[in-house]
């Protein structure tokens, strides 16, 4: 079979056979015999193979282009070229599993390809395979985890990070923050009908079962959540809150908002102390956490993320799982998304996982905004491969966000490149500032007359790349003044442009309207200013270059930037003078500064649903002293006293259910205990009879005391003895008898037939109670 052409054979087992014989010659090609015969088969490849000689793996074993003495690139080169064979196979019987079986052993085996075998797995299951290769797919699929599971371990060991717990807290804390949600609906459905001046009591009965048990269900949640966590800054606030405001429990939910303070004001004077990554990816962190499906079939859909979404994008939670994750990738770099996840999956090759790196999503509104990512392998494969990415908004006080021009003001971001120098993506402040609208950017624009970077910065094609990229950038202009007419922007995109403003920006924008038209605010927006430039990423995807431009606005007045300079230098002296003094002081004011902006921003950014939760306890409150203000309805009145008598009604009968139990408890205990007093006693009548039939015998001459060491004596002591334990038996028996049928009042005197057999093999039947019988087996038993 060796010697045939591959492609002529017709059955997925030839094949199978063929590619296991020859790695079996590839394990032992030091042999002269497996040697000639790979040999053999290269040439007859060569035959009848079609090979491309640039292109083709076959090409360098044949022309011995690797030295053998590099025995691993040798090998490597074998299975790569059972990895041609396997894919010319799989074309031929795309519904083998056998084949997908074996090509995946090689990936994993040989290739050290864990996500490519993985597919193959997951090929193999959509066809329904037999139980040998069910095993095999578990088997496997176990040894990867592992292998997973030791590499992040490994990997994560010395940051203090670990991926799974991180996104398994984040799950439950996302099903938290709904419990509460739903909690608060339910409080203010409850008030609004209590204040109607005919309250639906039937209504405000179920909907206070429903605030009982969601209550009740949050507790139990936020158990779970602080046991995982004790010290998760944002469930503290949120849960402390929520008993304060909502459940009004005041004592407890003042004690857990002090540990919330507590437990951040270490954290403020702790941070130097603790590793970088678990400070920005930690629980504590404001970090978007985005898990994606790395599936061959459901490539880059997500899957879940926390609420942190929406206050980073404009998106919603519900919204954004189970589309694909170029939703919040630029339109250029989304087109190529998905190869470059498939080519990590082909190749196990990672360029970018486990690096942090700045990225530039785009919002609902379709603003670019920076921000750090951490792409993350789940080390689990319950549910297939997953990636999850740790997307963190740079803010405003950051490294980053600084400029590098000693200027305070606003910093603009701007995408383009590509064959015409097209603008990709821009900042939503080129937009406030400028007048640029998201509506011309590529992927946003529908007449097909995309923005190009010429249109808005004519000067910058005469500027080199080492000009940009230098420290200060360039000065260069920037005009919008004829984009309104080059473009013909009217008002559609304007409106556009507000359908994704926030509540404080439309009122933001009704104030800035009573001093001036509405018309004539846009178009100032339109305007020439002076900026510096630089660039901060050029890149090139899949032969697409990419430049991120970095800008601030810049004040015409050279003078007023030198004399700012001289100052600047005046300071320092100054500063340099009482360094120690001024550090300590900058270092207290630093760490204040800190603590504010920190609680700040917990408090803005707690959660998704914390500004609608506000809004939720002020109605609530506003409906409590609504309530107070008016006189009590006649309803309310009757009702609470109804409530009263109900929780009277309640309590006597707890109360008499709890001593019945005890007196139930004790009669129950009772009768057990009868009842093994009960059968022991059949177990001391076996022995009392054996002993009586052993005396018998002895009397007879039927045993020998000589040789059964067994005497007369000895047999009457035991016999006594066990007289005595029946008889003690019989009367607690007795006794519990009579205590049970005097709680009962039934009368158990049942009269049996006793059957009495003596000697000669006479039986004689008497009728009489069990008790009396037990009594005159006793007395026959003390007169032998």
């Amino acid at each position: 079979m060796m010697r045939r052409d591959f492609k002529s054979f017709k059955r997925d087992t030839n094949i199978e056979y063929y590619v296991n014989n020859l790695i079996i010659l590839i394990e032992t090609r030091d042999k002269p015999y497996s040697r000639i015969l790979l040999e053999g088969i290269l040439k007859l490849h060569f035959k009848y193979g079609n090979v491309k000689k640039e292109e083709s793996v076959c090409y360098n074993l044949v022309g011995d282009l690797v030295k053998e003495d590099d025995v691993n690139e040798k090998t490597r080169l074998w299975y790569l070229y059972i990895r041609e064979l396997m894919i010319d196979a799989l074309e031929r019987f795309p519904k083998s599993g056998r084949l997908h079986m074996l090509y995946a052993y090689i990936q994993h085996e040989k290739l050290k390809n864990k996500y490519k075998a993985l597919f193959e797995m997951m090929i193999t299951e959509q066809y329904k395979p037999n139980m040998q290769e069910q095993f095999s797919i578990h088997r496997y699929k176990n040894i990867i985890e592992e292998e997973m599971i030791e590499y992040d371990i490994r990997t994560t060991e010395s940051k203090g990070m670990d991926v799974n717990i991180i996104v398994h807290f984040q799950n439950k804390f996302v099903l938290f923050q709904n419990f509460i949600e739903k909690a608060v609906n339910y409080h203010l459905d409850f008030w609004r009908e209590l204040l109607e001046d005919s309250p639906d009591i039937q209504k405000l009965q179920n909907l206070g079962s429903k605030i009982t048990n969601q209550v009740e269900v949050t507790r139990t949640q936020f158990k779970v959540l602080n046991e995982m966590n004790p010290n998760h800054i944002k469930c503290l606030q949120i849960y402390g809150n929520f008993l304060k405001d909502i459940v009004n429990d005041d004592q407890e939910g003042q004690r857990i908002l002090e540990k919330a303070e507590y437990v951040d004001k270490n954290a403020m004077m702790s941070k130097q102390f603790v590793d970088n990554d678990r400070l920005k990816y930690g629980e504590n962190s404001n970090t978007c956490i985005i898990t994606v499906s790395g599936n061959y079939n459901e490539m880059g859909i997500i899957k879940n993320c926390n609420n942190e979404i929406k206050r980073i994008f404009g998106i919603t939670k519900s919204d954004i799982i189970g589309q694909n994750i170029t939703e919040i990738i630029p339109k250029v770099i989304a087109n190529i998304h998905d190869n470059f996840m498939h080519n990590y999956f082909e190749t196990s090759d990672p360029k970018v996982i486990g690096i942090e790196r700045i990225v530039f999503p785009i919002t609902k509104a379709g603003y670019i905004i920076p921000c750090s990512l951490m792409i993350k392998i789940l080390p689990n494969l319950d549910d297939g491969v997953k990636l999850v990415g740790f997307l963190k908004d740079i803010e405003a006080g950051s490294t980053f966000m600084k400029n590098d021009f000693d200027s305070e003001e606003q910093v603009h971001y701007l995408i383009y490149g590509g064959d015409g120098d097209l603008v990709y993506g821009i900042s939503q402040s080129c937009y406030e500032s400028f007048g640029i609208p998201a509506s011309l950017i590529y992927g946003k624009n529908t007449t097909n007359n995309d923005l190009e970077i010429s249109a808005i910065l004519p000067e910058l094609a005469a500027q080199s790349i080492e000009d940009l990229s230098g420290t200060g950038g360039v000065i260069l202009n920037i005009d919008t003044t004829n984009l309104h007419q080059d473009y013909m922007l009217g008002n559609n995109h304007t409106d556009n442009e507000s359908a994704y403003k926030s509540e404080e920006d439309e009122e933001n924008a009704e104030v800035e309207s009573d001093g001036e038209g509405h018309d004539g605010k846009k178009m100032n927006r339109y305007r020439k200013a002076k900026i510096r430039v630089m660039l901060i990423q050029n890149e090139t995807f899949h032969g697409l270059n990419l430049k991120v431009l970095k800008f601030v606005e810049v004040s015409d007045n050279e003078d007023l930037k030198h004399e700012k300079s001289n100052v600047k230098e005046e300071e320092e002296v100054e500063q340099e003078k009482g360094k120690e003094k001024e550090n300590v002081l900058e270092a207290t004011n630093l760490e204040n500064r800190s603590r504010e902006e920190s609680r700040d921003r917990s408090d803005i950014e707690s959660n998704v649903s914390a500004n609608s939760m506000n809004e939720e306890n002020r109605q609530i409150k506003e409906s409590k002293a609504v309530i107070s203000e008016k006189n009590v309805p006649k309803s309310i009145k009757c009702l609470r006293r109804a409530v009263s008598l109900l929780l009277l009604i309640s309590i006597t009968i707890a109360s008499v259910e709890l001593a019945y139990r005890f007196l139930q408890k004790d009669a129950v205990e009772e009768g057990i205990t009868a009842i093994y007093t009960a059968y022991n006693r059949t177990d001391v009548m076996v022995d009392m009879i054996y002993q009586v039939r052993m005396l018998s015998l002895l009397a007879n001459g039927v045993l020998n005391p000589n040789l059964t060491n067994i005497t007369e004596a000895s047999i009457r002591t035991n016999l006594l003895t066990l007289i005595n334990n029946l008889q003690t038996i019989q009367f607690n028996v007795i006794k519990a008898g009579i205590n049970m049928e005097a709680r009962s009042g039934v009368n158990n005197s049942a009269v049996l037939d006793i059957y009495s057999l003596f000697q000669g093999n006479t039986t004689q039947i008497t009728n009489s109670s069990f008790n009396d019988a037990m009594f005159q087996l006793i007395t026959s038993a003390s007169s032998v």
